[in-house]
């Protein structure tokens, strides 16, 4: 998480590993189109919600550095964000009509 090339490969590399969350998510959940924003946001709520309480009252588990934990709680956040935008990009692409 300091290393500066390192860390920002990691952000970028969030980009797969959302996508595959959400292939694993809506394959095990049999979402449709029209039910994977709100099976994803379940997923990413109950997430968020364990990450926000243990970088709370149990930030060592995260790391012995303020910084490092400080850094791995900003890429859990760009994380769901990114994993919410490629769920909204999915559900919308087949949605689209069949031209």
């Amino acid at each position: 998480m300091l290393d500066p090339v390192m860390g920002g490969l990691s952000f970028l590399t969030t980009f797969m590993f959302a996508w595959l969350s959400i292939v694993i998510i809506r394959a095990i959940a049999g979402l449709t189109a029209d039910q994977l924003i709100a099976g994803v946001s379940v997923v990413g709520t109950v997430a968020m919600m364990i990450d926000g309480a243990v970088l709370h009252w149990w930030p060592a588990i995260y790391g012995k550095s303020e910084t490092v934990v400080r850094l791995g709680a900003a890429w859990l956040l760009w994380g769901y964000g990114v994993s919410l935008g490629i769920a909204l990009l999915m559900a919308r692409r087949a949605r689209r009509p069949v031209k």
